[in-house]
């Protein structure tokens, strides 16, 4: 994580701008959710920045009869201000500070919010977001990015009815830290609807953008529906709650494939079949994480315990001692340290090898100053499965046939005994594109394509449930000669494909469609 000395001005309070065509483009979108020209109407505009917007308003034909232009930075103020354009009234202030006043509502909002990590946004301003929203019953947790509660804080300065266009990050539709604004707009919005816009559309929008438009009613009177341009027709129900929109991006063939392959009586979620949770979180991997070399030069043999350390070290589907054998013999870390209480006291060279996490100030991080003593460790059993939190090309389930320990890095867990099913048939049924297309479904992406799950969107994972274990090893071998995670052929996948195909005629019929919406979510998700 970036320290606040450590980026641009600019970054730090998100000053990029919006190119011109988006911003004739949003003003549409603006005009369409209200259904009428802007002339009479109150419109504010939160995070004026340059005035691009503003600017666009007060020269249109339909020039709003008040536009109020919020914008913190004072020399962007000041341009504004000297424009002296029409209808137009700056406030140098954060917008928080302006909301907090409890101005009359508006009657439209548009915008381009600031994009800026959380950590970087002064406190005064986290403190009065987070009690603008505590006030319209909502509480953040996790959030990412200032732009989140921004827009929520922003929508809830509209009357019922009033319109808003917004160009927004695209991980709008997939990352947790947005649910919170994927349930409110679910929960109130009306006559919604998203334009994507791919990376590279517009000169320095570094990411994919949509424009979200739509009109803002009163608690409880949202529509729940949505309109994607160039995908689905309008009127498709919205996805409940905070659960992510990515499968909105898809077309009804595809849809229409997957709502069929989740009611064949064979599937049901990973959630009714096992459980999968947090290993073991030490605060501090690499130094709790050992390879031989440093087992030997502190002499730590009886504190150590065999680690899968990332799932990358083992190419297969079942992880076994000759897998940890390699990892040692690469140099990785493949010790997890454990001194509990049940483990010999440290001596002389394991205590020197203490020393040196003090000298580095390990001690004082969250995880470990909590603990007493600080370095004891609570390690949790090795489960039957793994599971990679994060994964690039696609995602793994393993069979932890070596019950190797493994860090916060990978989900550990076992089958339910009520699922009549093995760990190993659990393994082979996760390679599907019936699966993996859930996984890009239910899971989130982030800078540079990655997938990311989490227990909760795990326990949503779509899987069909024939008891296929006995392919395992075959499986696993083939993995292993097509390189694991980094199996660009897709060879693992299409042999599971071929497998439950096979057994399953209803799912042999439905596998065009699934791969066609596999490889769209997954390109979009690469494609970042």
């Amino acid at each position: 994580m970036r320290r606040a000395d450590e980026v641009s001005p600019e970054k730090l309070r998100g000053g990029f701008y919006t190119p011109a065509p988006l911003v004739m483009f949003t003003l549409e979108r603006l005009r369409e959710a209200r259904g009428a020209s802007l002339t009479g109407a109150t419109v504010l505009e939160p995070s004026a920045g340059d005035g691009a917007f503003v600017s666009a308003l007060a020269q249109a034909p339909d020039a709003p009869r008040r536009l109020i232009a919020v914008e913190r930075e004072p020399s962007e103020a000041a341009k504004l201000a000297a424009a002296a354009l029409p209808s137009a009234e700056v406030h140098n202030e954060s917008f928080f500070s302006w909301a907090a006043r409890a101005p009359a509502p508006v009657d439209a909002l548009v915008g381009n919010p600031p994009f800026v990590r959380y950590q970087f946004v002064p406190a005064e301003d986290r403190a009065q977001a987070d009690a603008l929203l505590r006030a319209h019953g909502v509480v953040l947790a996790g959030v990412a990015n200032l732009w989140v509660p921004f827009v929520l804080v922003a929508l809830h300065q509209l009357r019922p009815g009033g319109a808003f266009a917004l160009v927004l990050p695209a991980e709008l539709l997939s990352t947790a830290s947005t649910g919170p604004l994927r349930a409110a707009l679910s929960a109130q919005a009306e006559a919604l609807r998203l334009d994507l816009f791919p990376r590279g559309s517009f000169p320095k929008a570094l990411q994919e953008v949509v424009v979200l438009s739509g009109r803002w009613g009163a608690a409880g009177e949202g529509r729940a529906r949505v309109g994607l341009s160039g995908a689905l027709g309008p009127e498709e129900p919205l996805p409940p709650g905070d659960t992510p929109w990515t499968g909105l991006v898809l077309d009804a063939e595809s849809c229409a494939a997957l709502a069929e392959a989740r009611s064949l009586p064979e599937v049901r979620p990973f959630g009714a079949l096992a459980r999968l949770s947090v290993s073991t979180v030490t605060g501090a991997n690499a130094f709790f994480t050992v390879t031989d070399t440093t087992l030997a030069a502190f002499d730590l043999a009886p504190w150590a315990r065999p680690l899968l350390a990332r799932a990358g070290h083992t190419g297969g589907l079942i992880v076994t001692e000759a897998d940890h054998a390699a990892a040692r013999a690469e140099g990785e870390r493949a010790w997890l340290l454990d001194l509990s209480a049940d483990r010999p006291p440290p001596h002389a060279r394991a205590l020197a090898y203490l020393k040196l996490a003090e000298a580095e100030g390990i001690p004082e991080r969250y995880k470990c100053r909590v603990r007493r003593p600080w370095y004891r460790v609570p390690v949790v059993a090795p489960g039957s499965l793994l599971l990679a939190k994060r994964a690039h090309l696609h995602h793994r389930l393993q069979h932890n046939a070596a019950g190797l320990l493994t860090t916060d890095t990978i989900y550990q867990g076992a089958p339910l005994p009520s699922a009549g099913l093995s760990a190993a048939d659990l393994v082979v049924s996760f390679h599907t594109s019936l699966t993996l297309l859930s996984v890009e479904l239910e899971g989130r992406s982030y800078g540079g394509g990655v997938s990311e799950l989490v227990p909760s969107e795990i326990a949503r994972l779509t899987l069909l449930t024939l008891p296929l274990g006995e392919h395992l090893p075959q499986l696993d071998a083939l993995s292993r000669a097509h390189g694991g995670q980094a199996d660009a052929a897709e060879a693992l996948i299409e042999a599971t494909d071929a497998l439950f195909a096979a057994r399953c005629p209803a799912y042999a019929a439905l596998l065009p469609g699934l791969r066609r919406a596999l490889g769209v979510l997954r390109g979009r998700r690469l494609g970042r």
